[in-house]
C-alpha cells in the first residue's frame, strides 16, 4: 500500500525538513502543528498530561527511534474519562445536537450553533 499525503507543509522528516511524505513524517519525522500557534497548544497539553503528569518521557527526550525494531516509546498513557451526565444542569447533549445542526447546514447558511443563556 502506498501512502498519499496531498497537504504540503503537514510534517517534517528524520531530518527536520518539511514534507508532505507520510513515509517521511512515520521514519522518524513528525506531524506539524496545525492552526498555527494555537494549534501548538494541543501537542504543548498532551506533553504535559502524558510526559510530566505520568513521569513518561516528553518528546524530545525519547530515543526510541535508535533502537532498532523497538515499538514502545516511553512515553506515558493518560486517560481522562468525563461523564457528562454527573454534572448538574449540564446541557451537554443539546449543545453537541446543535453543533452537529451547524456542521450538517450548507455553507452560506445562519451562522454557527444556537447559543442558550
Amino acid at each position: 500500500m502506498r501512502l498519499i499525503c496531498r497537504v504540503s507543509g503537514i510534517g517534517s522528516s528524520f531530518s527536520r525538513r518539511p514534507t508532505a511524505d507520510p513515509s517521511a513524517v512515520l521514519d522518524g519525522g513528525s506531524i506539524l502543528p496545525f492552526a498555527g500557534h494555537k494549534g501548538s497548544s494541543i501537542p504543548f497539553m498532551i506533553e504535559i498530561l502524558a510526559g510530566a503528569l505520568t513521569g513518561g518521557c516528553f518528546g524530545f527526550e525519547d530515543r526510541s527511534h535508535e533502537i532498532s525494531r523497538r515499538a514502545d516509546p516511553e512515553g506515558g498513557q493518560t486517560v481522562i474519562l468525563i461523564d457528562p451526565l454527573r454534572v448538574p444542569g449540564n446541557s451537554y447533549f443539546e449543545r453537541i445536537e446543535s453543533l452537529f445542526e451547524a456542521i450538517r447546514r450548507p455553507s452560506g447558511s445562519a451562522s454557527g450553533p444556537a447559543t442558550s443563556n
